[in-house]
């Protein structure tokens, strides 16, 4: 039970894909919404943000070596090393890649997996909120860069709109209320319930996005097994290899243990919903996004306690 219990957003993740392909021919219709999808992902956004503490944010800002080094991995190297592999996977799936790695750090898990890795979570804060304010305008970008030949009409200021309401302001109303000392106490010993809420909000955009693939694949879009097979292989030799990237160069400059291990984790984690937003709204699957979120939860759930058993090995035989 208790297993079940920790592994319950997994499953229902698997759930909404299995129901979003069955349910496409007739419930479709929803994926047609986007003013409430919008609000959906805006709200998820804002409750993500609200728990944030943005004062250990600006108090990082006097040593930002090791978040500027993340960010750079996040947002610069991570879309650079995927191009060469979007073209010749299709719209579909090549586009999905393209979304994948061109999104910013995840709200959710970074700093915890950074903590859990033993790492600092300061660090892994300050880069998503760097990476999630910059995205508004790098992630179009490269989007437009990456997607040219597969999206007709690319708009990078309507994209640069869109993310600035479902992105910069909601983490701005939540940072402005965070200013209310009650609310701010609130939301930090409701941190856990607050996720919760932000889990079926993931779940319902899981849901949409899965839809959206099946009608795709419908109209004859659908990938092959072996662009599968190099996609699930890109996805998860991509974020190994930003991960120990990240942990490698910081190491090599000569940073704090604690600041590489998250710049490991913070540089080679992705957020979903944002990606998502924007697969639904190019008409492009969000699956291989998907893909990378959950592989990430489990490569870097190992990888994060593969580094704080090391560190207990050597404090034994100290």
């Amino acid at each position: 039970m208790k297993r079940l219990q920790e592994q319950w957003f997994l499953i229902a993740l698997t759930v909404a894909v299995v129901a979003g392909f069955a349910t496409s021919e007739s419930l479709g219709f929803l994926t047609q919404y986007r003013g409430l999808r919008s609000i959906i992902v805006a709200t998820v956004m804002f409750l993500m943000a609200v728990s944030l503490p943005l004062g250990a944010f600006v108090r990082a800002l006097r040593h930002p070596g090791a978040a500027i080094l993340a960010s750079l991995l996040n947002l610069g190297l991570a879309p650079l090393l995927a191009a060469p592999f979007i073209g010749f996977l299709g719209p579909q799936l090549g586009g999905g890649l393209a979304i994948a790695l061109s999104v910013p750090c995840t709200l959710a898990t970074a700093a915890v997996w950074t903590r859990r890795a033993g790492g600092n979570d300061v660090t892994a804060l300050m880069v998503t909120v760097t990476t999630n304010l910059a995205c508004v305008i790098v992630t179009p970008l490269w989007l437009w860069w990456l997607t040219r030949q597969m999206v007709t009409n690319f708009s990078v200021w309507d994209q640069v709109q869109q993310l600035s309401l479902l992105v910069l302001l909601p983490i701005g109303c939540a940072q402005l209320a965070r200013v209310w000392p009650r609310l701010a106490d609130l939301a930090t010993r409701r941190k856990q319930r607050l996720g919760l809420l932000t889990q079926f909000g993931v779940l319902y955009v899981v849901y949409l996005g899965a839809m959206q693939s099946a009608s795709a694949w419908g109209e004859g879009q659908a990938a092959s097994w072996s662009s599968w097979g190099i996609t699930l292989a890109l996805i998860a030799g991509l974020h190994l290899g930003l991960f120990f990237i990240g942990l490698g160069v910081s190491r090599g400059l000569g940073m704090a243990e604690a600041d590489c291990r998250a710049v490991a984790i913070s540089g080679s984690q992705k957020t979903f919903m944002i990606g998502a937003e924007i697969g639904l709204t190019l008409g492009l699957s969000i699956l291989p996004l998907l893909i990378y979120h959950v592989f990430q939860l489990f490569a870097d759930t190992y990888l994060a306690d593969r580094l704080r058993r090391r560190d207990q090995v050597a404090a034994d035989c100290q």
